[in-house]
């Protein structure tokens, strides 16, 4: 269970806001959870589960910048339903861990941008849809390769995220801003003793993320790739070598929600991180 008030209070005194004004708003309810797990043998799960979840404004969602005034916004709490079911475990070479999910939420808080000098403002969508599979797999396709001991392993994470309004008014069917439909991750390592690891690493994302929730304009794709290097000596201290973008490819890593590119101010996005080595000790006691 949970309950939160919000209180503001403005005292005046400004051009802007000349009256005092104070405004308040109080946010309860239950989040139940009903879940089911089952192991059919060793070092193997399947589950299913059933949550309501909420989640409550904060103060810059609700304390937001209209025209040249700062004004009190009565949001709603974001509450849903999620479905969700998968299956984990190891198996000799193998292993896995799969959760498909789906939420239907009601007034989830979306945020966008009116100018990059604003803070972002929040609104409540009527009916949204949030679905997806969250995947991870790997497996050993070598053991032994030099010595007893190491193994050559290839690991793959995978995102897809289907969000989506329902029916919305204004947006219709069109799919959340800010969340790509598929985000990859390929590693294949070697290892030896637990001691030495090298790996390399390509991050994949296919599609890029809307920029707008009109659906006008999106981020182009991009693909990284990267090594990664470690070895831990005796009594805890550890060598590593990170090197990210190797080929450095200019990508877009994050922007701004806007809610119509077509007439928004779009200085929302922020460049990613160029080639980039880093390299330190670690020492565990």
């Amino acid at each position: 269970a949970y309950r939160n008030r919000r209180e503001y209070k403005d005292y005046g005194g400004l051009p802007t806001n000349p009256t005092p004004k104070s405004d308040a708003t109080t946010y309860s309810g239950v989040n139940p959870k009903f879940g089911v797990l089952w192991e059919p043998k060793k070092n193997v799960q399947a589950f299913i589960d059933i949550t309501r979840s909420a989640d409550v404004p904060d103060f810059t969602d609700l304390n937001q910048t209209i025209g040249m005034t700062q004004q009190f916004v009565p949001l709603a709490a974001q509450h849903g339903w999620t479905l969700e079911l998968g299956t984990r475990g190891q198996q000799d070479r193998f292993g896995w861990d799969l959760t498909l999910y789906r939420s239907l939420v009601r007034d989830q808080l979306l945020q966008y941008t009116v100018s990059p000098d604003i803070p972002a403002s929040t609104f409540n969508a009527n009916k949204t849809t949030l679905q997806g599979v969250e995947l991870g797999a790997n497996v050993d396709v070598l053991r032994n390769v030099f010595g007893s001991g190491d193994k050559v392993n290839v690991s793959q994470l995978w995102n897809y995220s289907d969000f989506r309004f329902d029916n919305d008014p204004v947006y219709g069917n069109n799919r959340i801003a800010g969340v790509p439909q598929h985000v990859l991750r390929t590693t294949l390592s070697y290892s030896r003793n637990s001691r030495l690891r090298v790996a390399g690493t390509i991050d994949w994302v296919p599609t890029g993320a809307w920029v707008d929730y009109a659906n006008t304009l999106k981020v182009p794709s991009y693909v990284l790739f990267g090594i990664e290097a470690s070895y831990e000596f005796e009594r805890g201290v550890t060598l590593f070598l990170d090197a990210r973008n190797l080929t450095d490819k200019r990508y877009i890593s994050d922007f701004s929600t806007v809610t119509d590119a077509r007439t928004a101010n779009t200085s929302v996005f922020y460049p990613g991180s160029g080639r980039a080595f880093y390299a330190g000790i670690k020492y565990k006691f």
